[in-house]
């Protein structure tokens, strides 16, 4: 009887995100040449995307995917491309790193919700006869390394998990995504801090890994760490950044830890949380 329900709900879940996604592309302003024909259709459900791309623009993919779980995208594409692609319960971190192919992009979480998709390039500018020179505004940096070390941990095989996080994930291993979701949506601070040790003894053991993770850190100054940081991980950046500056064993990421959370805003007070 349970599973029958949980199944429905589940359905329920899909469908609903399926028909805000074609709502977007067929409503005022949407993208599909007639409503009875969407060019493509998009489901998200537990943050993975189920869907099919035919000839979409790259633009049109990442509208329809943020109409879909109701984020903001901030930025624009840098060069603009048709997409063709099929996704089958593909986490939404991986599903952007194949379709933005080397343009980067970070993804927003307040809670368990996607909420801003954030993109390095810029829409095409509107055509003007008076040449300004102005200022760019304040942006989140994002080393040239990033995406190395991203697809590095996406490859990478799971990783042993012990205590409330295997329960947590009722397995015994977890996937560097796995454990990111862990540790920036999870309700349980333990679980939390569990998520963050084992990636981070992960990349400790592993020389390769430890390597692309400094070469990532190790030209930016403390404001570019906490952007960076503020940017992947959203609002429980300085709980994990505090979390790593107390675990590690490694002295330049200690130091690359330090900087950033020195520049990281407080947390807000977990008392309520506690309690």
């Amino acid at each position: 009887m349970r599973p029958r329900d949980e199944d429905r709900r589940g359905a329920a879940a899909v469908g609903r995100h399926l028909l805000l996604a074609l709502a977007v592309l067929c409503g005022p302003g949407g993208t599909a040449a007639r409503c009875g024909e969407p060019p493509f259709a998009v489901a998200v459900e537990d943050d993975r995307l189920t869907a099919r791309f035919e000839e979409a623009s790259l633009a049109q993919v990442v509208a329809a995917i943020a109409g879909a779980v109701g984020a903001e995208v901030r930025g624009g594409v840098a060069s603009p491309r048709s997409v063709t692609a099929a996704f089958d319960a593909v986490p939404l971190q991986e599903v952007f790193e194949r379709v933005m192919g080397g343009e980067s992009f970070t993804l927003i979480y307040q809670g368990n919700a996607l909420r801003t998709i954030r993109l390095v390039g810029e829409p095409p500018a509107a055509p003007t006869t008076v040449a300004v020179a102005v200022p760019p505004p304040p942006r989140v940096h994002v080393a040239p390394s990033t995406a190395a070390l991203s697809q590095a941990l996406n490859r990478y095989p799971a990783v042993p998990v012990h205590g409330r996080l295997a329960m947590t994930l009722r397995a015994d291993q977890a996937t560097f995504s796995q454990l990111a979701g862990v540790a920036t949506r999870e309700r349980d601070p333990e679980v939390r801090a569990e998520a963050v040790d084992a990636g981070l003894a992960a990349i400790e053991r592993d020389p390769h890994l430890r390597e692309l993770a400094l070469g990532t850190l190790r030209d930016l100054d403390g404001a570019s760490l906490a952007a960076l940081a503020e940017g992947l991980l959203g609002d429980p950046a300085a709980e994990i950044v505090r979390r790593v500056l107390a675990r590690t064993a490694n002295a330049e990421l200690r130091q690359r830890a330090a900087a950033a959370l020195a520049a990281l805003p407080a947390p807000a007070s977990s008392d309520a949380e506690a309690e």
